[in-house]
Order: C-alpha cells, then sequence, then structure tokens
C-alpha cells in the first residue's frame, strides 16, 4: 500500500547512500551467486564463483578497500 504522500523516486540523499553502499551490495551478491551455483550443482561454475567471491569479501574486511 503506497502513501499519499510518498515521492515517486527517491531523493538525492538515497541515492547517495546506495551508491555508498553499492560495493558491499556487490560483495554480497558474488557471495549469493556462488551459493546459487553450488546448490545448482554445476561444480566449475561454482568454484570459479567462489573464488571471486572470495576475492570480494577480502575487500570487505580490508581497511580502505586495500586487499
Amino acid at each position: 500500500m503506497r502513501r499519499r504522500n510518498a515521492p515517486s523516486e527517491p531523493s538525492r540523499r538515497d541515492l547517495r547512500s546506495i551508491e555508498a553502499e553499492w560495493p558491499q551490495i556487490e560483495r554480497e551478491l558474488a557471495v549469493v551467486d556462488a551459493e546459487c551455483r553450488a546448490a545448482a550443482g554445476d561444480e566449475l561454475a561454482a568454484r570459479r564463483a567462489a573464488r571471486a567471491a572470495r576475492q570480494a569479501q577480502r575487500f570487505t574486511y580490508a581497511p580502505d578497500g586495500a586487499a
């Protein structure tokens, strides 16, 4: 249910927040992708996705994005 006075588009502040969080969102998507490929039984693709997820996770915990 949509509120009557709710804006239909995100504000500039909302967009800045999303942009700031986007690197973390991408890292989490890489992990989900690896889990989905593993669950689907595609072993080679799962290994590649898992490697990409591990690389992405390194940036999650490294200070200033340094690996």
